[in-house]
């Protein structure tokens, strides 16, 4: 009988892994990837890794990906699965346990489900709260994200938390993202994300970038991330892991072979030792195993021919049960094999025990059995007849089917009746399986849903009772990846099938915001206003549209400058909002409106706007809406001149911006801060933050980002006296500005013409400096939230012509400096302005 395999050849990644351990349980935790190829050892080094964690008392969790369940978050609803089940998984000897009052104590949001031809139980209501009345509703992704954190650092306070989550080159989007925001916010916690990947697996993917590698990449740009590659193992090593199993030595000749054909990878050993055993090729000779006669054809090649060689010893009971396991997934329920073999239950636990024990193709784990590597599965699944194929897949779908209603087995039910070539269910299951994920706001596993329910619908009878939806459900999707012309071309594709009331209505809007400036390019009013203008028209428009038409227009008002159209659309969209019941749309809503106001320096209607946003936001609490509560108030405290307060309310949203890494957010805020501490006299700190600013925009290369920071740290150097600073970072920003559109009038053009009249002045260049204030004042005017700069413009313009003794026009600027600030109550400003107008007096 083999023993276990041991772990050989992994002493220095033990120590790595042992520091990484320490810090953990000190409160420095974060993320830890062990990557390498297929059978490297990555599970087994992080199984005994975990193994000396729970001996230092910390609690495990498990979550496992797998090849062909897109079901989103499913990586981590397995871990956190594990904080509600009495005992933990028995995977790879997992022994982990939650106490009776640590599992009533555990949040009510996660209430166990079963999900059919996984381990995983756990919770639908992760995405939904409960109200007061006993009802339900939707919660953000952001709620999610935070719920999850929040968990997490709740059970790390009563034992470091180490959540292994194996198979990472699986993961769906929806877990990347979650990955992404808990390596960004655990650094500080008792809790260790231990991630496994195949490196050869997420080194190409078809069409771009592996989602995967991609935020790999990003993670390591942020510093959150370690990473172990693990390499083959060498001959000692392997003569080491080879006699382990064996409890002997194996001679030179054996070893040799064994090295050779499987390069130092251990699962093609372990594997290969398996084989010798089970066929009884090995010898015990002079106290050393041996293989008699020629090795030609007792050591395979290959991993594949290895595995494939001891399925085909298993009986034919046993290859059949074998075989539906494969078509079911990596992990299997044991009755759904059953029913699909229609074979008694304990007849199959004796087949499946036998398969475990005597073959090690299977293992046990907690409500099933799982596959002893994926490769097992993979090289089962492909030895089955196309044909034989296609009717289990049927079969096992039509008994999943059963398991209905519960929307988490809509991606499994499409994969199945696609594979069973059974177009009608496939339909319809893939257009389901679809919604459910955009719900979940998977939009990358959604579109490979919807364009297989397009592609095979037409061969279907009924699918026209729905087809729109999916061109719907399609055209959102290529929205939301950022594909805006294709998204453009599925909704005018809806619109020729003569649909009517409000799907007729939606798409026209989503055209309309995908052709307005705001997404193609410098998109096309004319057609946007178009669009707006026919879905308005639509008798069967309700409220909550036309709030969105309103919004929208609004957003293109303030754009032209056109403030009283911009409030016109505003109280429209408030009142669209108000009627529908929308209250995150409204209390959003409210917050842009804002801006309109505070562009034409209406402050009363500003914090009136702001105030019922931010009850509303307290009422039904959703992160994104707060931190933008937080940047709204810290504008218009930044107008009136309130730095403390605006600073306060920055710093919040700046801090939201670091947690969910939402890197330009960051460096905006970073660039108000900066004018903020400027206005206040703070010049060293404002040069660190539009310092900080810039390295952002820089990183990200967002063009008007760059330029904007750059500007905004040349101002910030002109105000501390650092000539020879404030000359190279205009310049630069003034050599950017030249590649914008002329057209172009935002608020970082203007703090670049503002920059430019103040480098003009330190060269006494009064000409130049004179046109570009002009041009600052005149930008700003007409650009959103630009009535705080347009005054200060215009104030120190004035100064600059009373030195210049050009009295009457000074005091014309300082004179509607002080009617801009007097609407702002920006008192402090104000007192300045008058100081100025007593010395043009004088």
């Amino acid at each position: 009988m083999l023993t276990e395999p041991p772990l050989v050849g992994r002493d220095e990644e033990l120590g790595q892994l042992s520091a990484i351990l320490d810090r953990t349980t000190s409160g420095s935790g974060g993320l830890l990837l062990i990557s390498g190829e297929a059978g490297i050892g990555k599970t087994r080094l992080a199984t005994e890794f975990e193994r000396r964690s729970e001996d230092k008392g910390c609690r495990v969790l498990f979550g496992g990906c797998l090849p062909s369940a897109q079901i989103p978050y499913l990586v981590f609803l397995d871990a956190l699965n594990d904080l509600f089940e009495e005992t933990s998984k028995k995977k790879i000897g997992r022994t982990g346990k939650l106490t009776g009052a640590a599992k009533k104590a555990a949040p009510e949001f996660l209430k166990a489900i079963p999900l059919i031809g996984t381990t995983m139980k756990a919770s639908a209501a992760l995405f939904t709260e409960y109200q007061d009345g006993g009802g339900s509703k939707e919660v953000s992704k952001e709620h999610v994200l935070f719920r999850t954190l929040d968990l997490l650092k709740a059970e790390s306070k009563k034992a470091p938390l180490i959540i292994h989550l194996d198979d990472l080159q699986w993961a769906d989007s929806m877990s990347i993202a979650m990955l992404h925001f808990l390596a960004r916010n655990c650094k500080d916690t008792r809790i260790l994300l231990l991630g496994t990947y195949r490196s050869e697996e997420v080194l190409n993917k078809e069409g771009g970038i592996h989602p995967f590698l991609e935020s790999i990449r990003i993670m390591k740009r942020e510093g959150l991330v370690e990473e172990l590659h693990l390499k083959p193992l060498g001959q000692k090593e392997l003569d080491r892991l080879v006699s382990g199993m064996l409890e002997r030595p194996v001679s030179e000749t054996v070893m040799d072979r064994i090295f050779k054909e499987s390069g130092g990878s251990p699962l093609f050993a372990v594997e290969t030792v398996r084989l010798l055993e089970s066929t009884g090729s090995l010898v015990l000779k002079d106290g050393r195993w041996t293989i008699p006669g020629s090795l030609g054809n007792v050591i395979p090649t290959s991993v594949k021919e290895v595995i494939l060689r001891r399925i085909e010893r298993t009986s034919k009971e046993e290859r059949k049960a074998l075989d539906y396991a494969s078509v079911i997934g990596f992990n299997f329920n044991i009755d759904l094999l059953a029913e699909a073999l229609r074979k008694d239950k304990l007849r199959l636990l004796e087949n499946l025990e036998h398969l475990e024990t005597d073959h090690q193709l299977l293992r046990e784990i907690t409500d099933g059995y799982s596959f002893a590597h994926e490769k097992v599965r993979r090289f089962t699944y492909d030895s089955i007849s196309v044909l034989r194929r296609k009717e289990v897949h049927r079969s096992v779908g039509l008994l999943i089917e059963r398991q209905l209603p519960n929307d988490t087995l809509y991606p499994q039910l499409a994969v199945h009746f696609s594979s069973a070539a059974d177009n009608p269910k496939a339909v319809k299951y893939s257009f389901l399986a679809g919604k459910f994920c955009m719900d979940r706001w998977a939009v990358a596993e959604a579109k490979p849903h919807f364009e297989k329910a397009l592609e095979i619908g037409p061969q279907v009878e009924g699918f026209e009772s729905y087809r729109i939806d999916a061109m719907e459900g399609l055209g959102d999707a290529l929205k939301e990846e950022g594909e805006a012309a294709a998204a453009a071309k599925m909704y005018e594709c809806i619109l020729q099938q003569r649909t009517e009331g409000l799907q007729r209505v939606r798409t026209l809007r989503k055209l309309a915001f995908l052709w307005s400036p705001l997404v193609l390019g410098t998109g096309s009013k004319e057609k946007a206003l178009e669009f707006t203008e026919a879905a308005r028209a639509v008798p069967e428009i309700d409220a909550d549209e036309e709030g969105e038409i309103a919004s929208l227009l609004t957003v293109m008002a303030m754009l032209e400058g056109d403030y009283e159209e911009a409030k016109r659309q505003a109280k429209l969209s408030e009142e669209g909002f108000r009627q529908a019941g929308e209250l995150k749309k409204l209390s959003l809503q409210l917050l842009y409106n804002a801006d309109v106001f505070l562009s034409t320096g209406e402050i009363e209607e500003v914090f009136r706007l702001l105030r019922e946003a931010e009850e509303l936001n307290r009422t039904s609490p959703d992160p994104l809406t707060g931190m933008e509560v937080d940047f709204h108030l810290g504008m218009a405290y930044l107008h009136q001149g309130r730095t403390e307060e605006a600073m306060q309310h920055y710093h919040a949203y700046g801090e939201m911006c670091k947690k969910l890494g939402l890197e330009s957010a960051l460096a905006i805020v970073h660039l108000y801060e900066s004018l903020a501490m400027s206005l206040a006299g703070e010049q060293e700190q404002a040069i660190l933050l539009a310092g900080d600013s810039r390295e952002i925009a820089f990183k990200l290369e967002r063009a008007y980002l760059k330029d904007g920071s750059t500007a905004a740290l040349a101002h910030a150097h002109y105000m501390a006296g650092n000539r020879g600073e404030l000359e190279r970072y205009a310049a630069e920003a003034e050599e950017m500005a030249s590649k914008f559109d002329k057209g172009v009038r935002t608020a970082n053009i203007g703090m670049v013409r503002l920059a430019c009249a103040e480098a003009a002045l330190t060269k006494d260049d009064w000409i130049k400096a004179e046109s570009c204030y002009k041009e600052a004042i005149d930008i700003f005017h007409a650009t959103a939230i630009g009535k705080l700069m347009e005054g200060m413009t215009m104030m120190w313009y004035g100064e600059q012509l009373g030195s210049h003794r050009k009295k009457s026009e000074g005091r014309g600027q300082i004179e509607g400096a002080a009617v801009i600030f007097s609407h702002l109550g920006n008192q402090e400003k104000l007192d300045i302005c008058h100081n100025h107008l007593q010395f043009f007096r004088a």
